[in-house]
Order: C-alpha cells, then structure tokens, then sequence
C-alpha cells in the first residue's frame, strides 16, 4: 500500500515517546514492503530519509487571548487547536489527489484538524486516551488543591470525549497502544474498531553493551521531556516531597533529571541537595547506565511510558508508581519495584533497593529479559502490519 503519515513532529531523530513510536511504526511498513511518505507542520518529506519540499507554513503561535477564546467559546479540545493543524489541509488534500496514497495514518489526535474530508480510509493512531488523561490530570490537580488547574482539566476532559468519540467514528480503525487504552477509548465509541498496537522498545539500542561513554555514577536518575505536564509534576513532587527524605537517611546521595526542556521550579534545584539537572542531552544511555535506581514518580497518566520499557531494556532497578506501569504487564518485585505514590512510601523504596545491590541486580536481568520478550519491536509491529493486511482487503 502507498501509505501517507501524519505526525507532530519529524519522527527522527527519535527525542521523545511519540517520535520513537511515529518512526518504528513507519521503519515497520517500509521493511514491509509499503511505500510511505510523511507529511509534518514543519516539512514534507518523501519517503524516510530524504525531504522533498518546505510547506512554507507561516509561523504559528497562539496568544493568551486566542487561548482564552478557545477556552470558553470553541466546543473543541485545546490538543485540536494547539499545533495549527488545520493550515495542512490543503497541502494534504493536494498530495492525495489522483489515487497518490491508499491510507493516510493519523498520528495523534493534535493532527486530525489537519486531514480532509477524503474517501481514503484513515488510521488514528491514539498515543494517549486523552480523555481519560485529563480526567485524571483534573482528580490529581484537585487533591493538590490547585483548583484552576483542576477546571481547565475537567473542561478538557468533557471536549475531548465528544472529539475522541467522533474521530473514531470517521476513522477506519483506531489504534491504541495497551489493552487499558483500548477499554477506555472503546467506551467512549463501542461502534469503532480499535485495534492494539503495542509501544515497544529497541532492545538492541537500549542495551548496557551498546554504551560508549560515560559519565559521574548517580543514585537515583529520573529521565524525561520535562515540559510535559505529567513529567514536570512527577519531578516536582519527588525533589519537594520525596527526596528529603532519602537524603536524611543518605546526605550523601546524588540524584539526576536527565531531558528536555526542565522548567524553572527543576532548574533552580540544579547544584542543591544533590540534585543536578542537566536539560538536553544528545544520549540518555550512559546516565541510565550510571544510575543505582531509576525512577518513574508519575501521579497520572495514560498511555504507556516509553521511558519505562527503554529503562527496563537498560536492566535498570526500577521504582515506579502504579500510574507509571499501566499498559505494561510487568509484575512487582519481579521486574520492578511498585511504590504507591505517596512519599514516604516511595523514598522507602528508593532506600530499599540503594541498600541491596544484589537486588538491583536482579530486577534489572529479569526487567532486560521481559521487554526483549513481550516489547521489542519486532514483536509489537506485527499487529500493525495485520492491521494494514485487513484495510487493503476491505478496501480491495
């Protein structure tokens, strides 16, 4: 089939959840024999190496009041809003004139705006259940007392069922990344199909014998995009309430928040209490393999946590909350350590596993083992493959 994705972003290089998935799904359907092209905000591009053309989109921002607008007056969610994607449209429409594609994969609700009404069938790609993701931002922002951050979350939350409920309709099969996310988003449309296309891992690049260099031994790393709302929360919570007492048990112990874009209440704990904070870095592989435990202090979520299956693949001792491990079958003090999130129950934990090397070891063989059986890649693009095998007869 001539497959035409739509994504965010360019899906490489591969920084961050969305991208990993966006380019192995595609490296999948090339190796497959597929044609496929890939249209982004940002550029088009011919197959997955080489660019074609610039969309010369203007420049996009939204203002406070274009927001504000949104907020009270736009029946949509603010993810259908947030990247201008409707400006594609009609770079769209145009590279699918005269049966040029088969099937236009859709990449993340933000990108729907931006396909046109077209007999082509579509495949939704749903990263997250978003709407599930902001309920549980507006519960979790609600028992933190921030209480305009609970009412934005839970008018996002109401938008975005009605949105999701309707993209899944017009779409000709949706895809969810875990069995959880597939119960959740076939509550919200039980007439669509969804299928289940597991987020895997590169176990082969996420290996100990893969890194090259090496950097200052820590004890506990947490690794993330930390402009994500889930992230800066998890980040903050753990150096505000946890890791005090982690370090009055061990005033000598190190910790590091290792990705992009930390923002100003992360920054300002670089060089204090331990803590460092390096933003960018063009490889996580030797800070994963450098750190004692790695941490995954997420109070909510939805989805599958990338960096979880990259850690596990790493053979890092882990500590995770339960919020941290949905859609992954890992089973506690087998694979990881499971730590409710609350502090004093996580930085015992932490404690835990800082104190027993042997232990560490131990879960970090058998979590290597476990992703490079149930996640790798090879094992999790199959189904999208089957996926395309059925369209291609439906649409035969």
């Amino acid at each position: 089939m001539r497959i035409l994705f739509v994504t965010p972003q360019a899906p490489h290089p591969t920084r961050g959840g969305a991208a990993i998935r966006n380019w192995h799904l595609m490296h999948a359907a090339t190796i497959a024999g597929h044609i496929v092209h890939l249209i982004t905000p940002a550029v088009f591009r011919a197959g997955l190496d080489e660019p074609d053309q610039p969309l010369a989109l203007p420049g996009y921002r939204r203002t406070i009041a274009h927001r504000l607008h949104d907020l009270v007056l736009s029946g949509e969610p603010d993810l259908a809003r947030r990247l201008g994607a409707r400006r594609l449209q009609a770079e769209i429409a145009r590279h699918c004139r005269d049966g040029a594609y088969d099937l236009i994969q859709v990449e993340g609700l933000e990108m729907w705006p931006g396909i046109p009404r077209t007999a082509l069938p579509i495949l939704y790609d749903a990263h997250n259940a978003e709407a599930i993701l902001q309920g549980r931002m507006a519960r979790q922002a609600a028992r933190d007392r921030r209480f305009l951050h609970a009412a934005y979350s839970a008018l996002q939350s109401r938008k975005l069922r009605r949105y999701e409920a309707g993209v899944m309709r017009r779409a000709a099969t949706t895809l969810a990344v875990s069995p959880a996310d597939a119960a959740h988003l076939r509550a919200l449309s039980p007439t669509a199909t969804v299928a289940v296309v597991p987020i895997g891992v590169d176990s082969a690049y996420y290996a100990r014998a893969a890194v090259c260099t090496s950097v200052p031994t820590v004890d506990v790393l947490f690794t993330a995009t930390f402009d994500y709302r889930a992230n800066a929360d998890a980040a903050d919570w753990f150096v505000t309430r946890v890791w005090p007492r982690i370090r009055r048990v061990r005033p000598e112990a190190r910790c590091a928040f290792v990705g992009r874009n930390p923002g100003e209440n992360l920054r300002r704990w670089n060089g204090r209490e331990g803590i460092m904070v390096t933003g960018s870095v063009p490889d996580d592989h030797p800070f994963m393999a450098a750190a004692n435990v790695y941490i995954l202090p997420i109070r909510f979520g939805a989805g599958v946590r990338v960096k979880l299956l990259n850690a596990m693949s790493m053979g890092c001792a882990i500590v995770a909350t339960p919020a941290a491990c949905e859609g992954v079958d890992v089973v506690a003090n087998q694979h990881i350590v499971i730590a409710a999130a609350d502090p004093a129950s996580f930085a015992a934990s932490v404690l835990s596993l800082l104190d027993d090397p042997d232990r560490r070891g131990a879960l970090g063989h058998a979590a290597r083992a476990f992703v490079s059986e149930r996640y790798d890649w090879s094992v999790c693009t199959p189904p999208l493959l089957a996926v395309y095998a059925t369209l291609e007869r439906d649409n035969a």
